[in-house]
């Protein structure tokens, strides 16, 4: 079983890292995990401590997206975003796009969204083309509070789109993240029953 040990951290030391390509996350402790793919295209994405870790694959080419206090792995970095800062949007290929946004809001403001969000995790297991993941973390001894994060993933026609949410509640606050990714069409139509998802 995987050690939960929490590590205080803040919401404000997180930092999100696109990467060209494949970034290793052996080195990361993954409390949950899941893929789905879908004619040609997979999303493999894991709660790495209170962080996560997405990786989109098409045709051989890959994007990592890394949101997480701990130091950063090395790889080719295309984007970096920091808490209080505006939506990033990055060319991806010819024609496709990558765009997030995210934004720390109060622990009550974000209650309703997280509700939601929940509910998209728990159906996920139900649909082929998602993945859901939630991790909670115990109480540091002596602390206060719970350190979550959740992570929501779909497959589209046209790419990917997640949301997130990373809940420091011995702060009170949470990141709630959107990612959008825009990769080009395959070749041929999607097909039904070429669906697959694992966790």
């Amino acid at each position: 079983m995987t050690d939960a040990r929490y590590e205080d951290t803040s919401a404000f030391a997180l930092r999100l890292r696109l990467y060209d390509g494949f970034v290793d996350r052996s080195g990361f402790t993954v409390f949950a995990h899941g893929r789905a793919h879908c004619s040609g295209i997979e999303v493999d994405a894991a709660v790495i401590g209170c962080s996560h870790w997405m990786q989109v694959r098409s045709n051989g080419a890959a994007l990592t997206e890394l949101l997480a206090c701990q130091p950063a792995p090395a790889g080719r970095t295309l984007a970096v975003w920091r808490p209080g800062e505006a939506a990033i949007e990055h060319a991806v290929r010819d024609t496709g796009r990558y765009r997030f946004e995210a934004r720390v809001v109060s622990s009550e403001l974000a209650d309703g969204e997280l509700g939601g969000l929940r509910e998209l995790i728990d159906f996920a297991s139900m649909v082929p083309a998602e993945v859901g993941l939630a991790f909670e973390f115990p109480s540091p001894e002596g602390g206060a509070g719970t350190a979550e994060t959740l992570v929501w993933a779909r497959l589209t026609a046209e790419g990917v789109k997640a949301r997130t949410a990373h809940c420091y509640s011995s702060e009170g606050l949470v990141v709630l993240s959107s990612t959008d990714i825009r990769i080009p069409a395959p070749t041929r139509p999607l097909e039904e029953h070429e669906l697959v998802a694992s966790v």
